[in-house]
Order: structure tokens, then sequence, then C-alpha cells
């Protein structure tokens, strides 16, 4: 009896529904670049397929915990970004008191990063740190920083970022905040962006609609991705479910988060990473409550949304 191939299914499934699309006319792309994605480009094909190269692991750690803001873990979530020549990332902190912070490092090649000591947020009696936000200890959880694309941005907004927060006075949710420089932060409205979304929430400028768009999650059931589409950074409006868990995948598995992102290189390719939580059975039978691996799957589009 042969054995059912969910993922022999799943690509046999997609295949299709692309040949179906291809119109047979011929597509204008003028001088655009164009990304293998999909079969759309292509209208015949002999002796060659589309492939994903697998990923391998170097060895190299490009952050490790040595301070006492980092002295519970860090890397949960994390923004990385190729900035005038310099790469700089925005990452994840948890300190031995479980507060949480947003640490900023830089690097000349992406592999070697260094931590400027800075005097923008103090850590109990160490004055110099790197890190940037929140000033002071708040519910938090780091969702992305991103650099504005939107055309006439004030340059005191150069730079975004939209977390999950919680402010002295107001009510939890996604908040935007603003930077000329990534590294001073100021809050862009008294009220929540959007709803409270845990876990990595992504936002960027789309320059090919026009307008800001989140990938943000969903419980319908379990873990899926909503994504929202706005023009105005503090008013997010309601998500729409674009990606989801489905009857090729295993029941006990859900989408913990998106990591999606728009290719810089063309303006129709987006690409996503999103990780596949696998649950483990709960107590009595299995392990801790909501406690399982994950392994990061990879998702293309051409508009965000498909």
């Amino acid at each position: 009896m042969a054995q059912r191939n969910p993922q022999k299914n799943r690509i046999q499934k997609i295949a299709k529904a692309k040949r179906s699309a291809v119109s047979g006319k011929p597509v204008h792309v003028g001088s655009k670049r164009q990304l293998f994605i999909d079969e759309e480009l292509i209208e015949q094909a002999q002796n060659v397929r589309l492939v994903v190269n697998k990923p391998f692991k170097t060895g190299e750690k490009c952050i490790v915990a040595e301070y006492p803001w980092e002295g519970h873990r860090i890397g949960g979530y994390n923004s990385v970004m190729e900035d005038n020549g310099i790469y700089r990332m925005w990452y994840d902190s948890i300190d031995s008191d479980g507060q949480r912070w947003l640490c900023y490092a830089t690097s000349k090649d992406g592999i070697r990063w260094e931590k400027p000591m800075l005097k923008v947020v103090a850590h109990k009696n160490i004055e110099k740190t790197n890190i940037v936000f929140p000033i002071k200890p708040r519910p938090f959880e780091p969702g992305c920083v991103f650099k504005e694309t939107r055309p006439d941005t004030p340059e005191d907004e150069k730079y975004k970022m939209a977390c999950s927060y919680t402010p002295e006075e107001g009510e939890p949710g996604v908040y935007a905040f603003s930077s000329p420089d990534g590294v001073h932060w100021k809050q862009l409205s008294d009220k929540p962006s959007f709803r409270p979304s845990d876990t990595g929430n992504v936002c960027f400028w789309d320059g090919r609609t026009g307008s800001y768009v989140a990938y943000v999650r969903v419980w319908a059931p379990m873990r899926k991705v909503g994504r929202c589409e706005f023009h105005d950074i503090t008013s997010w409006g309601k998500e729409k479910t674009v990606f989801s868990y489905d009857e090729l995948d295993p029941p006990d598995m859900d989408f913990y988060n998106s990591a999606a992102v728009k290719y810089p290189y063309a303006d129709d390719v987006y690409l996503m990473f999103p990780s596949a939580y696998h649950h483990y059975p709960e107590p009595p039978m299995g392990r801790h409550k909501n406690d399982g691996p994950l392994d990061i799957r990879f998702a293309v589009s051409r508009d965000g949304i498909t």
C-alpha cells in the first residue's frame, strides 16, 4: 500500500493552481528585477525545476549573553537590517528578574557584532548599556524595527517600531514608536495601534500598495497569521487571516510567528519564514503545557496575501 505523502500532494496542488493561473499572454517586466518564486513567468520548462536551497549552520555565534540585562536569555525576536553599509540589529533580552529589554548591536559583516555601550537606558546601577527600549521597566515584548521608505517621512521618524507594550497610563496592545536614529524612541499615540497580539508582530511600508502592512497573531482556534493594511500606523484596523495550517499539516501543529518580509529588489515578491509549532501532549500524558519544538518553513507570495 502506497504511503501518503502530504508534502508531495501540497506541491502538486500548488503547481496545478499556478499552471491554471498562467494566461499564456506575454508578461511585460520592463527593466524590473524578477525572482522565480513560482511558475508565473515560465511558459515552458524542460529538465529544470524550481527548488529551495537548504540552509546550513556555520557554527558561528553572532550574539552571546554576557551582561546582567541578558542574565536569563537573549535572542527571541530580533530585527536585522543593512543600513548604509552597516548591519544593525535590535535584539530581545531578558534579565534575571524577568524584565524584557530591546538591545542594540552593529556589525560590518553581519557575523561579528559589537554592542555599543550607550547612555540611553540604565540597568539598575549600570548607567551605560546597549539597551535602547523601554526607558523604564514595563510589560513589553519586542516586535519589529524597520526603516521608513514611505515618501515624505519626517527625519525624526526615519525608523519605526511596532511592539506589544503596556504604558504606565494606558491599555495593553501593540503600540507604534518612531526614532531619528534607531536608538532614541518616542511613542506615537496614547492608544494602541492594534489589539494585544504577542510574539513577533511584523510591520513595514509597502511601496507596491502605498500603505503600511502588518502581520499579526490570530487564534482560530489555534495560531494563524493575520494581515492588516492601513495608512495610519497608529490605527491598524481589523486583520484578515492569510496563512494557516490545513488538512495536510499534523493536527497538533500551528504557526507561532510569521517572520514575513518584503523582498527589497522586486516589487511583487514577499517571503515568509513561519515557525511551525509542534505541540507536545499536555500533562499528565506529556510534558509541560504549551511546550514543543518549532521548525522554520518557507512561503512565498506575489501580493503578500496569497
